[in-house]
């Protein structure tokens, strides 16, 4: 009997956002499939364990082993990384966020007998230079440098999995050859999923409804356009009395609470934080809400369509718009626009929404991304069991 095909995930760790979310997914399509499954996580992982006992990390099977790396960054991580790949040697390492693609490249010329088969995960939104309001941009030399070596680095990979069309293309841009990079889409839908969309739901606008309600999910981060679904807001309440709930965290939280105080909001919109379970709210929602600048794919958003919520989404590159056919699944808007987001937001409220039909999350299930994923892991190894070192 021929031993399992071992797999090494590769991500910083397993809390709260969208990329950890399909890390976990993914692990557990692998093993339900047969696979040796290996998950490395950053000293991040362990840290945010003991600082927030309130967040619960996702749920990965028990046969799955996990690999604690010393630091907290990828780049202090490399030897660390291309020890483990010498000592277990894995067949194949995927890295599932950009961050630890760079890293897990550079470990590879560490692997100077044999190295395992890596495939790189490209989730960046802002790959191929797109850039957003307040996006810090610098154009010191040694930044250039950086992108020469990085991009370098990732020729060890020997397959680019993106996660939209639009990503993939801007990666064809930036110099790679069209056969080696592959659309493989997020897997959002999974049996846990419905599990947790039949539970009751947490926040009490929700529990006990008076009002229409909005939800919006994501880090409190500049490129989610918060703030433009605020001031388009406002401008929704100025016709329909309705409330809006932001899940999430981060950097912009309190900036976020101070505008909506600013625009005399607060009363209407809550900032509850992380959410464990986005399903069972989203299900009594009215209305979805992505004012994002860029999305590289947009969990939250197919979320929302598996709970049959009406959506309203900007145009933005890349997910988005390809998730909603352009619009045949959802309302799109301009971005940065919040006359524009909050027309869609009134189309909803008014009944002309677009009830999501069962062939707009279905793409997205785990069973049919898996299949995906297995099709790309055996192309690799029917190249060997290993990749014979160049260095």
């Amino acid at each position: 009997m021929s031993k399992p095909v071992h797999v090494a995930l590769v991500i910083q760790d397993l809390y709260r956002l969208g990329g950890q979310y399909v890390t976990a997914l993914v692990a557990r399509g692998l093993v339900a499939r047969g696979y040796r499954v290996d998950l490395v996580v950053s000293k991040v992982h362990r840290d945010l364990g003991k600082e927030r006992p309130d967040l619960r990390f996702f749920e990965v099977p028990d046969a799955v082993r996990w690999i604690h790396l010393k630091s907290r960054k990828a780049s202090r991580n490399v030897w660390g990384l291309a020890r483990y790949f010498r000592r277990e040697t894995p067949n194949v390492v995927i890295s599932m966020s950009s961050n630890y693609n760079v890293a897990c490249g550079l470990a590879m010329c560490f692997c100077w007998r044999r190295r395992p088969w890596f495939i790189s995960t490209e989730h960046a939104g802002t790959a191929g230079g797109l850039t957003f309001p307040g996006m810090k941009i610098t154009k010191h030399s040694f930044v250039i440098i950086k992108r020469w070596a990085q991009a370098k680095l990732l020729k060890n990979a020997v397959q680019l999995l993106t996660v939209s069309e639009g990503i993939r293309t801007r990666m064809l841009a930036c110099g790679w050859r069209s056969e080696q990079v592959i659309t493989v889409f997020n897997p959002v839908v999974d049996d846990a999923f419905w599990v947790k969309r039949q539970k009751e739901p947490s926040h009490p606008w929700l529990k006990n409804k008076t009002y229409p309600v909005f939800v919006a999910a994501g880090a409190h981060v500049s490129v989610k356009g918060h703030t433009v679904l605020l001031h388009a807001f406002v401008k929704v309440t100025a016709e329909r009395i309705c409330r809006l709930i932001i899940f999430g965290e981060g950097k912009e939280t309190e900036n976020l609470k101070q505008l909506a105080k600013k625009l005399k909001i607060s009363d209407q919109v809550d900032f509850p934080g992380f959410t464990n379970n986005l399903p069972a709210n989203l299900k009594l929602a009215d209305g979805f809400v992505v004012s994002s600048y860029l999305e590289s794919f947009s969990v939250v958003l197919v979320e929302a369509l598996a709970c049959g919520v009406p959506v309203v989404s900007t145009n933005c590159p890349s997910g988005p718009p390809e998730i909603l056919q352009q619009g045949k699944f959802g309302i799109l808007c301009e971005v940065n626009n919040p006359d524009s987001l909050a027309e869609g937001m009134l189309k909803i409220l008014n009944g002309k929404g677009i009830t999501p039909p069962q062939v707009s999350w279905e793409p997205y299930t785990l069973e049919r991304v898996m299949d995906t994923y297995e099709q790309v892991i055996h192309t690799v190894l029917k190249k060997g069991q290993f990749q014979k070192s160049t260095s």
